[in-house]
Order: structure tokens, then C-alpha cells, then sequence
């Protein structure tokens, strides 16, 4: 550390260059000027305080100061020297005009107190004018701009590093292309001083928010130019978003997206949509199977012309009688002969074993809290015994304390006397957590969801944009379907447990659980079913998990738990509705008619 006298009012040249120990300086106020490289290549500089009253900082004044990562230029200098920041670590900047001097218009890059290209007399290389961009720190993420009358043409052309800039009042304009190519840039302030904004000052600046004043420069041209803009004269807009518009349609294989813009301040917010997925034709055979031959089936995509083929097994041989020459037992083939009526083959074919006909099993040791069991059953045709071990029974705790609540990254504790072998101690909770709303939870071992992820659980309803193509891209699996959307702030390092509840009470045998890719592609994910009757599933990723109704046909029109008639069925209803109503008119006629023939009749 060094403090220069305040009654110093020069610094010589180079000064401290090379000075690598150096940490922090305190510069005097009576000082002018900062000369050529007078801390250059201080690697180990981290803070300096610039005075105001400093007037001009020359070339290479913090060259290679690369533990340098923010600094504040005061608006007393009016020229900063080439090349003044190359090498530095900044993260931060703060300057009081853009370019070499103020004012002036040459060299009004950005770039260019950065730019290493120089000539031995310190003038600068032809080319470095529009590569000065290149010589910007990786580092550098926000720009201030505290004075200057513009902002120049091309003066922050490529510097996509840059993700923040703040210009103060004072400044009046920015010129045509200022800061086209800034990819990175997010966050723009523009004070109601600036009256002029060139053609393309922000090309291809497709993450940039504008932030200023209503009624300004800056808010007619973000609105002109469909820019997003931020108002600092108001609080947060409350948006009012219109509806989805699809900007690009999902096809049978890749996803699409729609955008929706905000009717009082422009923002845009776009998502996903899935993959409508292939509607294929029916199978045609276009090659026939033989005896030990497999065949060829082939089927087209309506949509989009895409061919799909399999095969078929052989059909294998029929006999019209056969010998027996080896009987299958449980675990071997058996061998029979005989001739094929199809192809007029004589030959022999294995039968297949017949497999254990096993018994239930029985328990030779019982579980305890803290041991498994083991369970045992008897084929009725060999004798050949299986064994298995059931799961440890866990303590049942009477009237259990809660010690540590469990969350989705951390395990939770519980203590207690346990019921079943009176035993009091303490059980680990597992890492998880629960959304009341939807009914869905996550358990995990420590470690697979890292310290503060959020969990985001939600129902796809058939208002929500992603839901028509979600159903598209289950048709082939059945319409009847709940459909979650799983997501976390941090994605899981391991596999995880999935509970997703059963709101269409569905049985094991005629359920299923797919995930869904935003590419249309469906996984069949295996899953359990707990003793609340919930689906637990083992997965080690996010996404949309449905879970559907595999007796739920194609055709049917019964989609998201919610059953609704057809058309067909609409006016197949219609229709006996009408027979029903004719059938009566008929019948009051015909009771009619016989009170009149009556009538008459007595009359006679």
C-alpha cells in the first residue's frame, strides 16, 4: 500500500511499472495528470481511486494491471491514451466520454483504451480502429457513461461481452449503429437528455431491455423498433399480455415456438411447444413372412411424408400332427417332429419349457424394524426352491417429534418411541419436498438437488399452450392422461423419486407414465404404486411426465381426466332422441283415433 504525498503534483513516466507487490495507491488531488505506463504491469493492483482534478490519463497508464476490476474515471479527464486498460481484470467501468477525447471525432471507439496495436511513436495501427473490440477484457460486463455530447457511430460495434450500460443526463445522442453486434447486451439506461437515436443503433441486440422515460427518445424508439422497454418514471409494469402468436410452427419432429408481447411496455415472453409428433398410416405388409423367414411392414407419416418399416417375426412351421420325442420340463426344451402344411417341410422344432409353476410364498424369517425378512416358495413340478428378502419395516413411531424438517437439497431428523419394538431413537427423514396444489412430491438422497433449488411443479390443462401437443404426441398411447410439468431451478445430479398422484384412479395394469421431450419423443418411464395409490416413478430428470389410461383409444375423445361426447356420438344422441319423440307422436295419434272410432261406434 502507498500513500503519496498530498503535495505532490507529478508522477513521472513508468513510475511504478512492474511494481507486481503493489495492492492499493492513494493519488493526491493536486495531481494532473496519470503519464505513459506509470503503473503498467502492476499485476497485483487491485483498487485505485482516480482524483477529481486529473485531466488526461496517458497510453498504457494501466497496462497488464489484470487484479484491477473496477475503476471510476472522474468527468475532470477529458483524453484517456491508447491501450490505458489492456490487460486489466475489469468487471466495471465508469467513464466520463467514449473514445480517446472528449468531444473529438477521431478515435471514439470503445474500444480503443484498450486497444495493444500500437506503433512505436504510440500512434495506432490502421486496423485497430475496427478490431479495438477484440481487445476488451472477457471480463467486462458493465459500462456507466457519465458525460460526452454522443455516442459515436460503430463506438461499441461488437463488444459482446458488455451485458449493462448506464448513459447519464447530459448526453443528447447516439449515433447509427452505436452498439450494433452487442449479442450479450441485456440492460440499457437512456436519460430523457438524449434527443437522437440513429438508424440500427441497437443491430442485432436481441436480449436488450431499454430502460428510460416515457414519452422519451428511448420510449418511441423502442416501440418503432418492437424493443422491450422498462420504465423508470413508474414502478414494475404490471403487464397485460395478449395471447400466444406462433412465431414457429412445431413440426412431427421439432419444436416450435410462440411469443406473447405486453400491450403496455413491449416485453415479449416466448416458450416452447411441443413436437406434434408423426401421424402415421396403417402398417402394410410389403414383404410376406415365411415359415423361417420374418417379413417387412412399412407405414407413412400423413403429415410429413416419413416412412417408418419393421419386421415381422417367421411365422414359423404348422404342423398337422406331431411326435413328441422329448417332453418339456420346467426349465428345458422339449423336441417334437412332423411335416409343415405351409411350406411341406419335414423337420423338428424345440417346444418351449413349460416354466415353474411356483406357489405362494411363505415366510421363513419376519422383518423387524431394522432387519429384512425372507420369504420362500416351492415349485409344484421340480421342487426347486426361490428365496427373496422383503424390505425392513422401518419404525412406527408413536406420536413422532419432528426435530429437523426436510427440504429438496437437505435431510430432515425425527424422533420417537417406536410401537413395534419400543425402542426410542431417531430415523433420518429423506430429502423432499411437496406441492400441496397438484399433489406432487420429490424424495432424494442428500446430494442429488444442490442447496437452494427450487421446485416448480404445475398441471397441464387444456388451456395451457403446450397441451394440444402434448395430446398429439400421446394419440398413439391413449387419450385419457394427466400431464405434469416437472422442473427445478438446479438440475438433479443423480436419480430422484417421483410421486405423481392418481387423479384419474388408474390400476397398475391399464396405467402408464411417459415423458415427454419438447421434441415430441415419448419415454415409458416403470413405476410403482404406493399404498395411497400414488405413482412412484425413479427418474434423474425434468420435463412433463404423463400419466394415462392404456385401455383409452386413440379415437376416443376422453383427454386430460375429462370425459367429452363426440360429434358422432353428439348426433347419434340427436337421432334417438328424434325416433323416441316420433315413436310418441305416433302412439298419442294412434290413442287418438281409437277414442274417436270408439265414439262413433256407440253412436251406431
Amino acid at each position: 500500500n502507498i500513500n503519496i504525498p498530498k503535495d505532490v503534483i507529478n508522477i513521472g513516466a513508468r513510475a511504478f511499472c512492474r511494481c507486481t507487490s503493489l495492492t492499493n495507491i492513494t493519488i493526491p488531488d493536486g495531481l494532473t495528470s496519470i503519464e505513459w505506463g506509470t503503473f503498467s504491469s502492476c499485476s497485483c493492483l487491485a483498487s485505485i481511486e482516480i482524483p477529481n482534478g486529473v485531466t488526461s490519463i496517458e497510453r498504457q497508464a494501466f497496462y497488464g494491471c489484470s487484479n484491477l476490476t473496477s475503476v471510476v474515471v472522474p468527468d475532470s479527464v477529458t483524453a484517456i491514451g491508447l491501450a490505458a486498460f489492456y490487460g486489466t481484470g475489469l468487471k466495471e467501468i465508469t467513464l466520463p466520454f467514449i473514445g480517446s477525447e472528449l468531444n473529438s471525432p477521431q478515435n471514439t471507439f470503445f474500444g480503443m483504451i484498450f486497444a495493444q496495436e500500437l506503433s512505436y511513436d504510440g500512434s495506432v495501427v490502421p486496423s485497430t480502429y475496427y478490431n479495438a473490440y477484440k481487445q476488451i477484457p472477457s471480463t467486462l460486463k458493465k459500462v456507466t457513461i457519465t458525460g460526452g455530447a454522443r455516442i459515436d457511430e460503430n463506438a461499441f460495434y461488437k463488444c459482446s461481452t458488455i451485458e449493462e450500460i448506464i448513459i447519464e443526463d447530459g448526453v443528447r445522442a447516439i449515433s447509427p449503429d452505436a452498439f450494433a453486434y452487442c449479442t450479450n447486451l441485456r440492460s440499457i439506461t437512456i436519460p430523457e437528455s438524449v434527443k437522437e437515436i440513429g438508424y440500427n443503433a441497437f443491430f442485432h441486440c436481441d436480449l436488450l431491455t431499454i430502460k428510460g422515460y416515457r414519452n422519451s427518445q428511448a420510449d418511441t424508439f423502442a416501440r418503432h423498433n418492437d424493443i422491450p422497454i422498462e420504465y423508470l418514471d413508474e414502478g414494475p409494469c404490471n403487464h397485460s399480455f395478449g395471447g400466444w402468436e406462433t412465431t414457429q410452427k412445431a413440426t412431427c419432429t421439432t419444436a416450435g415456438t410462440q411469443e406473447r408481447t405486453c400491450s403496455i411496455c413491449g416485453q415479449k415472453e416466448t416458450h416452447s411447444i411441443l413436437a406434434t409428433g408423426h401421424s402415421f398410416s396403417g402398417w402394410k405388409v410389403t414383404k410376406e413372412a415365411t415359415c423361417t423367414f420374418g417379413g417387412t411392414e412399412t407405414r407413412n407419416c400423413l403429415k410429413c411424408g416419413q416412412s417408418e418399416s419393421r419386421t415381422t417375426n417367421p411365422l414359423g412351421h404348422s404342423f398337422a400332427s406331431t411326435t413328441v420325442t422329448k417332453q418339456p420340463a420346467c426349465t428345458d426344451t422339449g423336441i417334437e417332429s412332423g411335416t409343415c402344411i405351409r411350406c411341406g417341410q419335414t423337420t423338428t422344432q424345440a417346444i418351449p419349457a413349460t416354466g415353474h409353476i411356483f406357489g405362494s410364498w411363505q415366510q421363513t424369517k419376519a422383518a423387524t424394524c431394522t432387519e429384512k425378512g425372507i420369504e420362500e416358495r416351492v415349485c409344484s413340478a421340480c421342487l426347486q426352491t426361490e428365496t427373496r428378502e422383503t424390505q425392513v419395516l422401518g419404525h412406527d413411531f408413536e406420536n413422532p417429534v419432528i426435530v429437523k424438517e426436510a427440504t429438496i437439497s437437505t435431510t430432515g431428523l425425527m424422533e420417537g418411541k417406536c410401537k413395534r419394538c419400543g425402542e426410542n431413537t431417531q430415523e433420518i427423514i429423506p430429502c423432499r419436498a411437496e406441492d400441496p396444489v397438484t399433489g406432487i412430491s420429490v424424495e432424494a438422497e442428500q446430494g442429488v438437488f444442490s442447496e437452494g433449488t427450487i421446485t416448480e411443479f404445475s398441471e397441464i390443462g387444456e388451456s395451457d399452450a403446450s397441451f394440444e401437443s402434448l395430446k398429439n404426441a400421446l394419440t398413439d398411447y391413449g387419450n385419457r392422461f394427466k400431464a405434469y410439468r416437472i422442473d427445478f431451478s438446479n438440475a438433479p445430479n443423480g436419480k430422484y423419486i417421483l410421486i405423481l398422484p392418481n387423479a384419474i384412479k388408474l390400476v397398475a395394469d391399464s396405467a402408464a407414465v411417459y415423458l415427454v421431450a419438447d421434441d415430441g419423443n415419448v419415454t415409458e418411464k416403470e413405476f410403482t404404486i404406493d399404498s395411497d395409490g400414488n405413482f412412484v416413478v425413479s427418474t434423474d430428470v425434468a420435463g412433463i411426465y404423463a400419466v394415462l389410461d392404456k385401455n383409452s383409444s386413440a379415437s376416443s375423445e376422453l383427454a386430460n381426466g375429462d370425459a367429452t361426447l363426440s360429434t358422432t356420438d353428439k348426433n347419434s344422441i340427436g337421432i334417438w332422441i328424434m325416433i323416441a319423440i316420433l315413436v310418441a307422436m305416433i302412439a298419442i295419434a294412434g290413442a287418438a283415433i281409437a277414442v274417436i272410432y270408439r265414439k262413433k261406434k256407440r253412436n251406431f
